[in-house]
């Protein structure tokens, strides 16, 4: 809540996790809409795949795009749907680009986040540049 999320997105995230085995809750409880949420939370092993390695992957970008709720309206003129690859790379990197815009207000926090969206989009951003200079796009 301290970010701005009401209780009922943080509710949804958490039961959105749980059924999609990212998270666990203590005492194996299943988190349900309109009960007493879970106190204790841990990642899976899925949920750290994510985290760590998938979401520095320019394919995993390149999919999320389109299910991604993108409030910028000039980020969302850019981000079109594409089928070249050069075009894919474009509309990847303009979305990196928002989700840049989107971290700066949590810079400023005195947070511990396990997520570390600065670092993941240097790897995402280094992985493109890769991915045109072996395809000499």
């Amino acid at each position: 809540q301290g970010l701005g999320f009401t209780p009922e997105q943080i509710d949804s995230a958490i039961i959105r996790g749980h059924s999609k085995s990212l998270i666990e809750t203590g005492a194996r409880r299943i988190p349900q809409p309109n009960r007493v949420m879970p106190h204790a939370l841990r990642a899976t092993t899925i949920g750290f795949y994510h985290i760590q390695r998938l979401c520095q992957l320019f394919q995993y970008i390149d999919a999320i795009i389109v299910d991604t709720p993108i409030f910028d309206e000039k980020a969302r003129s850019l981000i079109t749907d594409e089928h070249k690859l050069e075009h894919r790379l474009n509309r990847s990197e303009e979305f990196i680009k928002y989700l840049d815009r989107c971290w700066e207000p949590l810079e400023g926090l005195n947070a511990d986040f396990i997520f570390n969206w600065k670092e993941i989009s240097k790897k995402v951003k280094s992985e493109i540049e890769y991915i045109r200079r072996k395809n000499l796009i």
